[in-house]
């Protein structure tokens, strides 16, 4: 069965999003936390993105979450770029 979070949820109702690394001390530690609309992608800082990502979100371990607009990866992984877009709405 393919349950799809607007099954719930509002499109313009806020999420809020808290994510933990279980394997990390004795008990685990807080990665990131942040809110926003249900959105059908969100990603962890947690790889190099793929031309398939660019428009995505992505979530960053302080708890904001940005659009991933480009990117750039040295091939050996010695160094990065990318480049967010922040937009906050109140």
């Amino acid at each position: 069965m393919n349950v799809h979070i607007h099954d719930f949820l509002a499109e313009s109702e806020t999420v809020l999003w808290d994510l933990w690394y279980p394997e990390a001390g004795a008990t685990g530690v807080p990665f990131a936390r942040g809110r926003l609309n249900p959105t059908e992608v969100l990603w962890v800082e947690d790889r190099w993105p793929e031309a398939a990502d660019q428009g995505n979100l992505v979530i960053l371990p302080g708890g904001e979450v940005g659009t991933l607009l480009e990117w750039w990866n040295a091939a050996d992984g010695s160094e990065w770029r990318w480049k967010t877009e922040f937009y906050n709405h109140s």
